[in-house]
This record gives structure tokens, sequence and C-alpha cells, in this order.
């Protein structure tokens, strides 16, 4: 499994913060791994870089194949989003790690959308999580989209919208999918939305 992914985020004025790491480790595996946060501060800018440690010494270094590893990632993103926190007030965000097909979504007051083109049916879906740090495990075809999002883009971006910028089939690569999402974002800003975060993932 590839991924074509890009970011939306310009510091200016933005109160998110925003993570997107992508790699491939020596068996071939395609490594991804995003988050945004609703509020920069020093404990989200702490838990960015306590993810980005992670990825290199725990995701990167892993000898299981990707699905038991996933599982067993999976269950460590709590405690690092908790120690990043320190017991302070909590912070929406919204995540994705990808190994390979098999993908972990943790996600706390937000909504994250997936899309499809399978079968050429356009299709868009929003999930939407509350309070607690919820984990999501699954596994992904070919042709399917995440949208990760701050709630500045998804307050003035629905469905609709979000199928007409980015469910098309011009987008091979990263640079086509930062056009895209550059220009739903700009679209949204133009509107009068703020704080806006976004990362896209498009899995080949």
């Amino acid at each position: 499994m590839e991924y074509v992914t890009a970011y939306f985020w310009h510091p200016q004025s933005n109160a998110c913060s925003l993570l997107l790491q992508q790699a491939e480790e020596r068996r071939g595996y395609q490594i991804v791994l995003a988050c945004i946060c609703e509020e920069s501060t020093s404990k989200t800018d702490y838990l960015i870089e306590a993810l980005r440690d992670w990825l290199c010494h725990e995701v990167l270094t892993g000898q299981k194949n990707p699905q038991k590893r996933l599982r067993a990632l999976a269950k460590r993103i709590p405690a690092i989003i908790s120690r990043a926190e320190r017991n302070k007030e909590e912070t929406p965000l919204c995540g994705i790690l990808c190994i390979d097909r098999y993908f972990c979504i943790f996600a706390r007051e937000c909504g994250i959308q997936i899309f499809n083109t399978c079968f050429g049916r356009a299709h868009a879906e929003e999930f939407l999580f509350k309070k607690e740090i919820n984990i999501q495990l699954g596994e992904l075809e070919s042709g399917v989209g995440i949208l990760l999002s701050s709630s500045g883009l998804r307050d003035k971006t629905d469905k609709q919208r979000t199928l007409e910028c980015l469910m098309v089939q011009e987008i091979l690569d990263n640079s086509g999918a930062e056009r895209h999402l550059k220009e739903m974002c700009t679209q949204a800003q133009s509107e009068g939305a703020t704080n806006i975060a976004a990362v896209l993932l498009l899995s080949k």
C-alpha cells in the first residue's frame, strides 16, 4: 500500500498544531503518522514532539507484521497523550497512524471524514468522536481517502464540497493532493473560516 499525502496549515494567527510524517521502512512498508490539535499550547507542542519521537524510536523499529504491530502500538497512544497533557485541560485532537494497509485513528472531540471512489461511485462519511480518546482500527482498500481537519474547516466545508474538491481521479501524487486541498481550504478562508488545519491521505 502506498499513500499520497498533503497538509494545509499557515502559522499566522493559527491556533492549531499539526504533524505529518511519512516514511518507508526497510521492508518496504509505507508508514504515515498525522495529528491535528485544535489549540497550539506548550502541551500540544509537547504532544507533537512526543508523537514524532514515538515514530522514530518505536513505530519505525518494529519487527512484527503490520497488523500485529499496529494493534500493539495503538495501546500506547492514550498514555502518550495523557503524559503530554500532564493532567491539564484536554484539547480536541484527531490523528492517524498507517502501516501498510492497516490504520489506527485516535481522536477526541472532533470529526474525521473518510471517502472513496471504489466502483466508480463517490461516497463520504463523517465520524464524530466524543470527549475521551477514541481508538479505531481498520484496513484500507485502494482509492480511499481520509481527511483530518480542524473545526475551523469543518464548520465551512460540508460533505458535498469535500467530494467536489478532493474526490477526483487527477490526484495522483503529493503535489496534486496539495493543490486540491489548498483549493478547498482557501475557499473556506474566503468565507471567513479561521484556524484551519488539514491533513489528507489517499491510499493507492
